[in-house]
């Protein structure tokens, strides 16, 4: 029998094999709590005390893994439910990583997960900030025109997807997302003024540009989405359908 086999971090990020080995350590971790505490990198409790524990536990299995929770990547909601008022207070944090504090965020501060962006506890209207610099990056790079449509088409449009599909937006937000995507392309490709604007989502099968059009295709993603919570076996699931911050 050796000695104990000291873990360390030789994988860089990028490689192969880390995203895999990532997903093992977290295992782990996530097993040293309570099957209701932990999805994913989320820790949920009902009580400080309890919410301390589990961030403790799953802390100290990533450090026997060679991993260490950053705290300045970490965020803090604490929600307290105030029955008289008939709301969810956001209150002071004081929960610690390690012997970090985590920051708690405040109830006007934006932040963002998987995307989305939420105020406080609740998301907010989709930004249109990630699709304005994008394009702006993409006309001022020294490519060529169809360079730039692929780098549309297989990169910043699917990257948006997911934030468009569970944030908050309105038909004219996509409406507008749709314009200013239209007139970048047309400024890429030098359109004349006759080229009919359906030519540019129109399938590339159809002697179409086959760029994806927010508008249509947003809407019945959304609708896909509520469709399988409510076809879920989990009843919490099936429930949370029918919420507005849901739909």
């Amino acid at each position: 029998m050796s000695g104990d086999i000291v873990i360390g971090r030789g994988v860089r990020q990028g490689d192969p094999l880390s995203p895999l080995l990532f997903d093992l350590v977290v295992d782990t971790a996530l097993g040293k709590l309570p099957a209701e505490i932990g999805f994913d990198v989320i820790l949920l409790a009902e009580t400080r005390e309890g919410l301390q524990i589990a961030l403790n536990a799953f802390s100290e299995q990533l450090a026997r893994c060679g991993l260490v929770v950053n705290p300045n990547k970490c965020g803090l909601v604490p929600l307290v439910p105030s029955g008289h008022q008939d709301m969810v207070k956001v209150v002071d944090g004081g929960f610690v990583v390690g012997q970090s504090p985590i920051p708690a965020r405040t109830v006007l501060e934006v932040w963002r997960y998987l995307g989305v962006d939420f105020m406080g506890v609740a998301t907010i209207a989709a930004s249109r900030v990630d699709l304005g610099t994008a394009l702006k990056r993409f006309t001022k790079a020294p490519l060529k025109p169809q360079q730039k449509l692929r780098l549309l088409r297989t990169y910043l449009l699917p990257k948006l997807t997911y934030g468009l599909v569970f944030g908050r937006l309105t038909a004219g937000r996509l409406l507008e997302l749709d314009r200013e995507i239209r007139s970048a392309v047309r400024s890429w490709l030098q359109f004349p003024p006759g080229v009919p604007g359906a030519y540019i989502p129109a399938p590339v099968k159809s002697s179409g540009l086959g760029i994806v059009s927010l508008s249509s295709s947003i809407p019945s993603l959304r609708r896909r989405r509520l469709l399988a919570l409510r076809g879920s076996s989990w009843e919490v699931a099936r429930v949370a359908a029918d919420l507005d911050f849901v739909q």
